[in-house]
C-alpha cells in the first residue's frame, strides 16, 4: 500500500487510528460544488489529509476557486473537525 507512509506524514503525532481513519476519507465524501471538487482535482487533492495540508491562499490561486468555494470547503471540513492549515 503506497498511501501508508503518506496518510502517516499527514497524520499528526499522537493521533489516533480514528484521526488516520478520517484524514484517509476522499474528498468526494465532502458535499462540494462541481466547482470546487474541480478545484481540488486541479490541485490533485484526493484525501481529506491532502487538503487540510493546504492553506486558503494556495487553494484561492486557483482559478474560479473563489469565496463561495472556499467557505463551502471550510463548512464540509468542519463537519469532520478539521480546518484549512493557516499560513505560518
Amino acid at each position: 500500500m503506497p498511501e501508508e507512509p503518506l496518510q502517516r506524514a499527514l497524520a499528526p503525532v499522537g493521533a489516533t487510528q480514528e484521526d488516520e481513519d478520517v484524514l484517509s476519507l476522499p474528498v468526494t465524501k465532502l458535499q462540494l460544488s462541481v466547482r470546487a471538487r474541480r478545484c481540488l482535482d486541479t490541485l490533485n487533492i484526493k484525501t481529506l489529509g491532502e487538503l487540510v495540508q493546504k492553506t486558503p491562499q494556495e487553494l484561492m490561486a486557483v482559478r474560479n476557486f473563489g469565496q463561495t468555494s472556499m467557505a463551502e470547503v471550510k463548512e464540509q471540513l468542519a463537519k469532520f473537525g478539521l480546518s484549512l492549515r493557516e499560513e505560518v
